[in-house]
């Protein structure tokens, strides 16, 4: 993972190189190979010369503002994981541990407000987070609570949660992200 970010950001940085030098070197070729298209009837005169240095020099001053906006953007991102990431493995580690207590116990014995508002909430905030696998995994498993939530409402309250469908697909998922979760923080934290 660390290589693939490594060339990532170089093949980024040659990038904004060639966005410089290419244009530096077609106006410099130009001017040499034919003067009167770029300075026109004037001549290659000082004006001329400090007038390209100063158009050069604030095409370089965008380029480089963008890509200090693009490195603030990556850093930024990495700061909100690196600060959320702990608090949700938290969460994520008490709704495991509610979920293995509960799954012998009926529905009318359970914590349902447990079910219903804390894994949502939790599932949203790791949308946020830049990263597609977790993305993806947190859609799964959103789909995963949406069906047992339908099926805690139809069932009757002597139901064990255990025979719910999809109980321990989600449980299994909800284990996977928070492990998923540790070994993306422990990676952002070797970077």
């Amino acid at each position: 993972m660390v290589f693939k970010e490594k060339i990532k950001e170089n093949i980024f940085t040659s990038s904004v190189l060639l966005i410089i030098s290419i244009p530096s070197v077609a106006v410099i070729i130009l001017m040499f190979s034919s003067p009167h298209f770029i300075a026109g009837d004037q001549g290659l005169n000082a004006p001329f010369f400090w007038s390209l240095a100063g158009t050069f020099l604030s095409y370089c001053g965008l380029i480089f503002s963008s890509y200090a906006v693009y490195e603030l953007r990556i850093i930024s991102k990495r700061a909100y994981y690196k600060i959320r990431a702990p608090e949700i493995c938290r969460e994520l580690d008490d709704v495991i541990n509610k979920m293995n207590l509960m799954h012998h116990l009926k529905i009318s014995e359970c914590e349902r407000p447990l079910i219903i508002t804390k894994i949502p909430t939790i599932l949203i905030s790791i949308k946020r987070f830049d990263n597609k696998a977790l993305t993806k995994k947190a859609e799964d498993l959103n789909t995963l609570f949406n069906t047992i939530n339908e099926q805690l409402n139809k069932a009757n309250n002597s139901t064990i949660m255990n025979d719910l469908n999809n109980y321990w697909d989600f449980f299994g998922g909800i284990s996977t992200m928070l492990d998923e979760i540790r070994e993306y923080n422990q990676h952002l934290g070797a970077l």
